[in-house]
């Protein structure tokens, strides 16, 4: 990035899309940024989902939101519980050129070391866990939710469980990454009751993730966000 990225503080599903959405709109001339504390519980899901009139009724019981964003992937059970962050790359941007998969592993890369500056160990996920992985998700039907399959540049804690989430968009306009890091216990279960409608006792996805250990006041995400956008800046 160039110290003309421009950088701003969001606090929903929903204004995080329509972030996404006046960037395009207005045309994308720099690198834009946006970091997400998601005050209220909002179901986002993929390009190809969000249209269902059940599930959204079921979500509006639990009073969550249910938005829709333009890459593809599973459904995100976005709350307290996660950090999200948006990084608009211009199509002339160095970083808009790499492949998806080198795409994912910078980005990654860079939450890695963010929260290794913060004491917090993760690893990087790997082809051959993929697989394993996937047979887990399979075994409970979950293909459906982001969090519960693994891919390129993804982070898991030391007992392979995912606390990194990313998505990526991509347009003659440039490159859409997004992220989202799990910091405290997800409610599942709510998850998976607005989308099946059934409420499980115990939803298998604790089994699959986990958050890390970041802390809950408001200066430890600040100190993620400044080690995040010093590793970040570095893509010339």
């Amino acid at each position: 990035m160039t110290t003309r990225v421009r950088i701003s503080r969001l606090q929903s599903g929903q204004a995080e899309q329509l972030w996404i959405d006046q960037h395009l709109a207005t045309g994308l001339t720099a690198p834009a940024l946006a970091f997400i504390d998601y005050r209220r519980p909002c179901l986002i899901y993929g390009r190809r989902g969000g249209d269902n009139e059940a599930a959204q009724g079921r979500a509006a019981l639990l009073y969550c939101g249910v938005t829709q964003r333009r890459s593809g992937g599973g459904a995100v059970l976005a709350g307290p519980w996660m950090l999200g962050l948006n990084l608009l790359l211009p199509a002339e941007h160095p970083r808009a050129a790499l492949s998806h998969v080198q795409a994912f592993s910078w980005f990654g890369r860079c939450w890695q070391h963010a929260l290794a500056d913060l004491g917090i160990s993760t690893h990087l996920a790997t082809p051959d866990v993929f697989q394993q992985h996937q047979d887990l998700v399979r075994q409970h039907s979950l293909d459906w939710v982001c969090f519960a399959g693994i891919s390129h540049g993804e982070l898991l804690d030391a007992d392979g469980r995912k606390v990194l989430g990313l998505a990526q968009y991509r347009g003659r306009w440039g490159t859409l990454l997004s992220a989202g890091l799990l910091v405290g216990q997800t409610p599942w279960e709510q998850l998976e009751f607005i989308h099946s409608g059934h409420m499980p006792e115990y939803s298998h996805l604790h089994a699959l993730t986990a958050p890390v250990p970041l802390g809950e006041s408001e200066q430890a995400r600040q100190r993620l966000h400044t080690h995040l956008l010093g590793h970040l800046h570095d893509t010339r």
